[in-house]
């Protein structure tokens, strides 16, 4: 595939290896995947976004396609990802309009017999300045890209490029549908090489005293059963994910650079069911993914909350379900470590309606005490703490 002209984008990196997962039955049964993905915490608006995906060399992939759609639109638009090399594939999500404020997407792979997988959907924060997306790099594009649906949609809906050519109405020859009868599989981040055991594979009912009343108890609600410390990792725990739920973390600023940043934390559950929703409590998992030098970090954490702004989603709304403020590093802390630490954040909303799943990231860099009177030193000063206090 041809690429030209440079493109302030952000890239993500997918790997792809096997997880007993059986499409159909056991006498036949199909490629078996398991998805490895850093979720994208932001994007640029008017710019695109690279997307590179690795697969196993034993794996056969006949189609890669990734799916994606303004927030909260009904329909998807989908790419489908080019071979670059016998084990990866790479794509350009469409720059979003200056005016989309969060865009959504999840990936599908299709094996030499036409059995398909697909990822959770991810939702992604649309900035218009670049310091508020400090993740973003250089990406090539692709002279032409098609874009393509599933049914008969309008074109050039939030998203945008001269480069894109629309096959997405009923004049086109529409590809083969997938998605609806896709299996979903569960996504692990790159800083966990090997699947966990789920920490939330036993489900309970919260009861009437801890905040949703005796409605909730009956309406038969599964919810997690987090812990403030210790267990194991909840990146691989989902089992009853919706699409029909959808949850946002907002992190205000997710970058560090000099002491006593206060960062706000605003958690936004979206109900695109036709009936209500009730809220469950919030299991949440901090994972330290880059600790430079090594040490100079603290590790994440793992807990659970509940909302406290609202417990139940009306059919059709996004509404703030949680909010938290942090002063993070203090400056009456200092001296700090210098260091970069990169925390990357997960959140499973429980609901009536199965579980939704937010992420967010949280970057210190530097020396965060300047021109304070405690400078570091190269190997002394205070561990540097992350954001990680719901």
């Amino acid at each position: 595939m041809e690429y030209h002209k440079q493109f302030l984008g952000s890239k993500i990196t997918i790997g792809i290896c096997w997880l007993l997962i059986g499409f159909c039955a056991p006498s036949a049964l199909a490629t078996k995947l398991q998805v490895q993905h850093d979720p994208a915490s932001c994007i640029l608006a008017e710019t695109p976004l690279e997307l590179v995906v690795h697969v196993a060399p034993e794996v056969e992939i006949s189609e890669a396609r990734l799916y994606f759609k303004t927030q909260p639109a009904e329909n998807f638009y989908f790419i489908r990802l080019q071979a670059a090399a016998s084990d990866e594939f790479r794509g350009i999500l469409p720059a979003p309009l200056p005016d989309v404020k969060k865009i959504a997407y999840r990936l599908l792979l299709i094996d030499q017999e036409g059995q398909a997988v697909k990822s959770p959907v991810f939702t992604v924060q649309v900035e218009k300045k670049a310091a508020a997306c400090p993740q973003a790099q250089s990406a090539d594009i692709p002279a032409t890209l098609v874009v393509f649906a599933e049914e008969s949609i309008p074109p050039e809906v939030g998203f945008s490029g001269k480069f894109i050519e629309w096959k997405v109405t009923a004049e086109d020859d529409l590809p083969t549908p997938y998605l609806q009868q896709a299996q979903e599989i569960s996504v692990t981040p790159f800083s966990e090489p090997s699947p966990k055991k789920s920490r939330l594979g036993k489900k309970t009912v919260i009861g009437a005293g801890a905040g949703l009343g005796a409605a909730a108890v009956a309406a038969g609600i599964a919810f997690g059963s987090g812990s403030s410390g210790g267990g194991g990792s909840i990146w691989d725990s989902i089992d009853d994910t919706t699409d029909n739920v959808l949850a946002e973390l907002i992190k205000s600023p997710d970058l560090q650079i000099s002491c006593g940043t206060v960062v706000t934390n605003q958690l936004f559950v979206t109900n695109n069911s036709a009936a209500d929703v009730s809220l469950g409590t919030i299991d949440y998992e901090i994972v330290l993914t880059k600790d430079s030098p090594t040490g100079s970090c603290e590790p994440g954490r793992t807990g659970a909350f509940a909302p406290n702004l609202a417990t139940v989603v009306p059919s059709g709304a996004t509404l703030l379900i949680r909010e938290w403020s942090n002063e993070v590093n203090p400056c009456s802390g200092c001296p700090y470590l210098s260091a970069k630490c990169i925390w990357k954040s997960r959140y499973i909303v429980h609901t009536s309606a199965g579980s939704a799943v937010a992420f967010s990231t949280f970057t210190i860099e530097g020396d965060l005490c300047g021109t304070t009177a405690a400078k570091p030193l190269p190997d002394k000063g205070t561990q540097l703490r992350g954001d990680i206090e719901p």
